[in-house]
């Protein structure tokens, strides 16, 4: 009866881990991905000073977040979106349109991927 009752909290405490780790990752990636689409907004109405604002917010936002990805997650996805946000913030300061729109689509895409690689299922697992 001991070992059953191990076995049950030891699932317990591992599925509400993986919902907690779920959870915090999707609240973040969708901070992300609106503060990215600030920018681009910014961008596409030409508003130079408001994209740099921008910008700031999202770098401000992911440090804010980054210690916890390292820790839950792959270290290549959150250096592909360090990358991908220094890409943007050099972008924007020599206002390269272009090249700053590219950027901002590789990052919605790397925060996108890197929360589904984190989801609970069993195509993750095996």
């Amino acid at each position: 009866m001991k070992v059953v009752t191990s076995i049950l909290l030891s699932l317990a405490i591992f599925f509400s881990l993986a919902w907690w780790n779920q959870k915090l990752i999707n609240e973040s990636s969708k901070e992300l991905a609106e503060q990215a689409l600030k920018v681009q907004e910014a961008i596409y109405s030409g508003d130079w000073g408001l994209a740099k604002q921008e910008t700031e917010e999202i770098k401000k936002i992911w440090t804010r977040h980054k210690k916890t990805w390292l820790i839950l997650m792959d270290h290549q996805e959150v250096d592909e979106i360090d990358l991908r946000i220094y890409n943007i913030d050099q972008m924007v300061k020599a206002e390269e349109k272009s090249g700053a729109l590219e950027n901002i689509a590789e990052l919605r895409f790397h925060v996108q991927d890197a929360t589904d690689k984190e989801r609970l299922e069993l195509g993750n697992i095996f």
